[in-house]
């Protein structure tokens, strides 16, 4: 067997028109449960973690995890094209929030391989669903006052 490895912390540091282009090429898109199934699901939060997390963020990146937290569907996904149109930017606007969000995270946590949001690529929609852990989705919209 041959191949090309490619860590999800590496995938998620690509620009976001390349990660879909790696995912299209692994085998017709990704499952939404994918990361939970493989046991690397977005990282659970207590209420004073996601306090700090808050506390910490840009004025961007606290409007993105803001503007997630109001209008993300019961399952705590949501669409990242449906919420760059929502803050009116650009999808690619947004990476640099997801890199923020994922060392801020990292920090708050303790852990290198934590991160906030877990994303799947869809392909009939030709867009990314971002879903957080419920409990973390839960105390971030008590940290924000939602």
């Amino acid at each position: 067997m041959s191949g090309i490895f490619l860590s999800l912390i590496d995938l998620q540091k690509l620009s976001a028109g390349a990660r879909s282009e790696v995912l299209a090429l692994i085998a017709e898109g990704v499952d939404e449960d994918v990361f939970e199934e493989n046991g690397e699901g977005p990282t659970d939060l207590s209420s004073l973690q996601a306090e700090k997390l808050v506390r910490g963020l840009s004025s961007k990146s606290r409007s993105v995890l803001k503007a997630i937290l109001e209008n993300s569907d019961s399952s705590n996904g949501f669409w990242c094209e449906d919420l760059a149109s929502e803050l009116e930017v650009d999808v690619a606007d947004l990476t640099g929030v997801w890199s923020g969000l994922t060392r801020r995270i990292r920090t708050v946590s303790g852990s290198s391989d934590a991160y906030l949001i877990s994303w799947a690529w869809d392909d009939d929609r030709q867009d990314y669903y971002g879903k957080m852990h419920a409990t973390t989705f839960k105390n971030c919209k008590k940290a924000v006052n939602i």
